[in-house]
């Protein structure tokens, strides 16, 4: 099977830029449980003065609903035959313990979500310029010139851009795959060129712009037979 600079997805590199935006959303979870728990969050309308920042708050609100979840009220067990009084306490109890399951997992099940849809959508781009560049739809040729201003949408998929020399003289701004990188050396990379032909590929239309990439001449690509 052919291979392409894009059959393998930065993963290393995703990782890395994604370390900022990840310490970002811990910070401000912890900044935001502090100032809701347990001062404001789970305190009765009454008792509210003030939001006031705890730096505490997120140990204490995970300390807590550990105990709830390890040693709830013996009134609250499945079999336990209850008084209006005892009902109402008991009620009381699994309300509190819904608040601090929300408050705690928020955070945490709005990373995993973020993290999973930034993975799926960086992927399927690399899978989709894979096979389009197996079925050789390439739109251009040209030659590669010297690297350009990276974009949101290059840093976006760890590409780089670069311009190409069209044979009409034009120059088009592209992008390049790391795997073939400017100086990359190593096993199954194709090192890029100033001058090297080119193919370019027209990817519809991710962040309302139309982006292309561009690709070392496939003559210059290993070429990997499977069984």
């Amino acid at each position: 099977m052919q291979t392409t600079p894009f059959d393998a997805p930065p993963l290393s590199q995703l990782v890395y830029r994604l370390l900022g935006p990840v310490i970002v959303w811990l910070l401000v979870s912890w900044v935001v449980t502090d100032l809701l728990y347990p001062g404001y969050w789970l305190a009765r309308p009454s008792r509210i003065s003030a939001v006031a920042f705890d730096p505490d708050g997120w140990i204490r609100l995970y300390r807590d609903l550990a105990a709830n979840l390890n040693h709830p009220p013996g009134i609250c067990r499945a079999d336990a035959e209850l008084r209006d009084v005892e009902s109402d306490l008991c009620q009381e109890f699994k309300t509190l313990l819904w608040e601090r399951k929300v408050l705690a997992f928020t955070p945490w099940v709005g990373l995993w979500v973020f993290l999973l849809l930034r993975f799926w959508i960086f992927i399927s781009y690399y899978q989709h310029a894979a096979a389009r560049i197996r079925k050789g739809q390439y739109k251009f040729e040209g030659q590669l010139l010297p690297a350009t201003k990276s974009s949101s949408f290059d840093r976006f998929y760890c590409l780089i851009p670069v311009r190409v020399l069209l044979p009409n003289q034009k120059i088009l701004i592209a992008s390049l795959g790391t795997q073939s990188s400017w100086g990359s050396r190593g096993k199954g990379r194709v090192k890029a060129k100033k001058g090297q032909a080119v193919q370019v590929y027209e990817m519809g239309n991710p962040f309302f712009g139309k982006r292309y990439l561009a690709v070392p001449d496939l003559s210059h690509v290993a070429i990997v037979r499977g069984s």
